[in-house]
Formats: C-alpha cells, sequence, structure tokens
C-alpha cells in the first residue's frame, strides 16, 4: 500500500502537477506522506496479523488462497479509494489542458472525500482557500458562495 502510495505522488509530481510548491511546503508534504504511510501501513500490519485468523474467509478469485472478510474490505477500500484520487486528479488536468480553461477553476469530474479531516480542516483547507484567493478573487469568492462547504455537504 506505501508503494501504490507512492507511485501516485510520483506520478502527480511528474505528470499531474502543474503548479510549483515551494521547499517548505514540498518538505510538509513529503513529511506528512511518509509519516501517515508509516503509521497505515503499522496499522495495517497489526490488523492484518490479526484478521488473518478472523473469519469468514472470502476466496481470492483465480486462486485456491482465501483471506479473511476484514482484510478483503480493506484491500478493496484502499484500492478504491487511490484509484479515485488518482482519476480525479487526471480529471482535473484533463480540464487544465483545454486553453479555454485557463485561469479557471476545476468544479467538474470526481472527487473524493477526505480521508484525513483534521489535515484537511486545519492545513489544506485554509492553504488552498489563500491560494485560491489570491489566484482567482471574484471568481473564488463567488464559487465560495456557491458552495459553502469547504469539506462535508451541510456540515463544515
Amino acid at each position: 500500500m506505501a508503494a501504490a502510495s507512492a507511485l501516485k505522488q510520483v506520478i502527480w509530481l511528474i505528470y499531474l502537477s502543474e503548479e510549483e510548491m515551494p521547499p517548505q511546503t514540498a518538505i510538509g508534504v513529503g513529511i506528512y506522506n511518509s509519516v501517515a504511510n508509516s503509521l497505515m501501513s503499522l496499522a495495517l500490519v497489526t490488523a492484518a496479523s490479526s484478521a488473518v485468523l478472523a473469519t469468514p474467509l472470502v476466496r481470492i478469485p483465480g486462486t485456491t488462497q482465501a483471506v479473511s472478510l476484514l482484510i478483503a474490505l480493506g484491500t478493496a477500500v484502499y484500492a478504491v479509494g487511490i484509484a479515485a484520487e488518482t482519476v480525479s486528479e487526471f480529471q482535473r488536468k484533463q480540464f487544465k489542458d483545454i486553453p479555454a480553461n485557463k485561469g479557471k477553476i476545476c468544479t467538474t469530474g470526481l472527487w473524493v472525500v477526505a480521508w484525513h479531516a483534521w489535515v484537511f480542516t486545519m492545513r489544506s483547507i485554509p492553504e488552498v482557500d489563500d491560494y485560491m484567493d489570491g489566484r482567482y478573487d471574484e471568481q473564488w469568492k463567488k464559487y465560495k458562495k456557491d458552495v459553502p462547504y469547504a469539506l462535508l455537504p451541510g456540515v463544515y
């Protein structure tokens, strides 16, 4: 899982990102991802070592092997999440690659519910809000008025 997450970040950095990232932000993102991925890997090993003995078991298609339902569900949730995040970034890049969209906010495509709510609410949302306000000014103000919730519709 950590390898897939790192690969996704590399694809984003090399192909999808078109914005410059200041060194202090890049270092912060790198540290956050390293800590989060390490903790998630540790949690996975702990859960897997406990869940591997759990029942019921689910057969792995095309094999004679089986894993616990908890392992199968956890793997599926991770795969769906990382795929959805990657697809949404590709969709954003396609939007930004259209010359008519230059200087516009991407409001289309698949966007994923935050898994790291604290980081989003305490750091990412204010940072992106400042960036978007400086870059899009009145357009961003209108967008925020049209979409009043930053993370969870009807909540925050």
